[in-house]
């Protein structure tokens, strides 16, 4: 996008079962080095289990370990093999980055030239992380991965008669000079240019590379299926900065084609608009709503309000027994309210299928939903389990904020019906509705987490059935 907890006795007709983690799972403090990373890599979500880090740990005067590989579990990256050193007094600095090489940390790094599947695509990010002051811990230690190459999105308008069926980077270097302690990444002089294949996300309309920051006359090669190939060079020679986000916009006909690139978007992990000419700081417009928005210290952005969007063909029912997909707020009696203000306030309940974007759940598709766009704005996603469980570790970070953020709800149980506590005619509990599956299942239906706001302010994820109606949210990608 893969990608803490008493259960709610309101909803125990819905069957939840809380995701959570045994005794077992936390280590002594001379157990293993686990690694907790809250940033995403370019091919999903979030890191895939079974996905490989290096970790460097520094002592002063001394390495302790020297590009060791971890291996992520879903949850953290850890190795039974790296051990944390004995003195809980001596701190430490962690240098961390992905993807994993065996001879050694990388000094250079090189993308692949051919990006169109999704292993190499993925494979051409390079991410990295640094966490000084460190002390030997039972819990695992949280660590930034950071985008150190760049991004370019290419947006296809093809007025011609023939199909786009591939799209050419010509002319950049492909390999780059890294320093994984500063996390710093630029160009190799040395390295030659090259031709890159890039990723198509959307057929014929969206191609995706990843490139190495260099200042460059950016070449673009749009392939036909009338055999055609359509060559432009940018007129001038632009920045490509590590970390951030391009939009490069390709007018086609029969003859030529026309480019037009679009400023720094910003880092991949940050918030911002896709146009930052016509969407202010702190908003996003979202069909006919605009929303606030507010980004934390660490650059994760959320919604700052419920989602009021109506996918197209799709009308809010007045009825939970019925599953529409998409349900009034409920009125702090558990009835169906339908005034403007709720609305704006409460937003839309959703079921999982509706959040997503329509698509039907079934064996293959259940393990596809975590992080998808679904309903939410281009850009955005439907927020997994990590990110939830991310927001609960930011919220608590800024106490004045967490009072205010979310928004106390009712929800529509799985079984057909309005369900909330509240205190003194207004709810007490508020909610978030996650795409991640958990472990388990209801009478064969899969089960999914989200976030759920206690009346004292405690916030757990716990499992709901994908058929509840519950608020969404949605976080930028």
């Amino acid at each position: 996008m893969k990608h803490i907890a008493p259960l709610l006795a309101a909803l125990a007709s819905a069957a939840l079962i809380g995701c959570t983690a045994s005794a077992g799972d936390t280590p002594s403090a001379d157990g293993p080095i686990r690694i907790a990373p809250f940033i995403t890599r370019v091919s999903g979500p979030n890191f895939d289990p079974g996905d490989c880090i290096g970790l460097t740990v520094e002592l002063p005067g001394s390495r302790y370990a020297d590009n060791a590989p971890l291996t992520y579990d879903g949850k953290v990256f850890s190795s039974p093999d790296l051990i944390w050193y004995n003195d809980l007094h001596e701190t430490s600095t962690l240098y961390a980055y992905y993807p994993y090489q065996a001879e050694a940390t990388p000094d250079r790094f090189t993308v692949r030239t051919d990006q169109r599947n999704a292993a190499d695509y993925g494979a051409s990010d390079l991410l990295a992380a640094v966490r000084e002051a460190v002390t030997p811990a039972e819990t695992a230690i949280d660590m930034r991965f950071d985008h150190l190459l760049s991004r370019l999105v290419v947006h296809i308008d093809n007025r011609s008669s023939a199909a786009a069926e591939r799209v050419l980077i010509a002319g950049t270097v492909g390999t780059a000079a890294v320093d994984i302690a500063t996390q710093h990444a630029a160009a190799d002089a040395t390295a030659p240019t090259v031709e890159i294949i890039a990723r198509e996300t959307d057929s014929g309309k969206t191609f995706d590379a990843i490139l190495v920051p260099q200042t460059v006359k950016l070449t673009v090669v749009l392939l036909t299926s009338d055999g055609k190939r359509h060559e432009k060079t940018l007129d001038e020679a632009r920045e490509l900065r590590q970390g951030s986000r391009y939009t490069l916009d390709v007018i086609a006909t029969d003859i030529d084609i026309a480019l037009s690139l679009g400023g720094e978007i910003g880092d991949w992990d940050d918030g911002g608009s896709l146009d930052p000419a016509e969407e202010p700081a702190g908003e996003i417009r979202h069909g006919d709503a605009t929303y606030r928005t507010h980004t934390f210290p660490d650059g994760t952005t959320w919604m700052a309000e419920n989602l009021r969007y109506l996918p197209a063909g799709t009308t809010p029912s007045e009825n939970p027994a019925t599953q529409a997909g998409v349900w009034f707020p409920c009125s702090s009696d558990l009835q169906p309210a339908q005034d403007e203000e709720t609305i704006r306030t409460q937003g839309y309940l959703y079921d999982l299928t509706t959040a997503a974007g329509g698509v039907t759940l079934t064996d293959e598709t259940i393990a596809l939903l975590e992080g998808v766009q679904g309903i939410c704005p281009d850009g955005w996603h439907l927020p997994t389990q990590n990110d939830l469980e991310r927001l609960v570790v930011l919220l608590e970070d800024e106490p004045d904020l967490a009072d205010t953020f979310l928004t106390r709800t009712g929800i529509r149980t799985a079984s057909g019906s309005y369900s909330g506590q509240h205190v003194g005619g207004a709810f007490s509990k508020g909610y978030l509705l996650g795409s991640s599956p958990c472990t388990g299942s209801v009478n064969g239906t899969a089960k999914f987490s989200y976030l759920c706001i206690q009346p004292d302010g405690t916030m757990t994820t716990v499992d709901y059935l994908p058929e509840a109606g519950v608020p969404v949210r949605c976080v930028h990608d």
